[in-house]
């Protein structure tokens, strides 16, 4: 599962960052078989699958935000979503994510899945409180849900 996470870290990075980006230099492993040219379009010959992130327990919903150019992902068991940035590398973006609950639910009641709005607003798979929520990207309040009951 890591190894999938972090070559589907690498694979997301190399396809959203500009290719003038300086970057510190990361961990890289596995390699890409290209299938036919059609990847050529997508992905820059030579690209190779860097370890940006690791420590992490179980890593879900890997989401890149083009206007902020960072990628999102949630650690379940920690009930943690990590933001990562070209310039600064990780960093916790929201914790206590996914379930709001006192009494102990799961091993991994974080949010999984991700995504953005036509507004740019935060969409999470909310695990624990089984609900898809919204957040407005850029505020750490103001969360609401769109459904629990399904």
């Amino acid at each position: 599962m890591r190894f999938f996470f972090c070559s589907f870290l690498g694979l997301a990075l190399g396809l959203a960052a500009a290719p003038a980006m300086a970057q510190a230099p990361y961990l890289t492993t596995g390699r890409v078989v290209r299938q036919g040219p059609a990847l050529d379009q997508v992905l820059a010959p030579g690209a190779q699958l860097e370890i940006i992130s690791s420590g992490h327990t179980h890593v879900e919903g890997p989401l890149w935000v083009p206007d902020s150019s960072m990628l999102l992902f949630s650690d379940t068991k920690t009930q943690t979503i990590y933001r990562w940035k070209a310039q600064g590398g990780r960093s916790k973006f929201l914790e206590h994510t996914g379930y709001t609950g006192r009494l102990p639910y799961s091993d991994e009641p974080s949010s999984n899945g991700m995504a953005l709005d036509k507004q740019g607003n935060l969409l999470l798979c909310e695990h624990g409180d089984r609900r898809i929520a919204l957040l407005p990207l850029g505020q750490k309040s103001g969360k609401r849900t769109l459904t629990d009951n399904y």
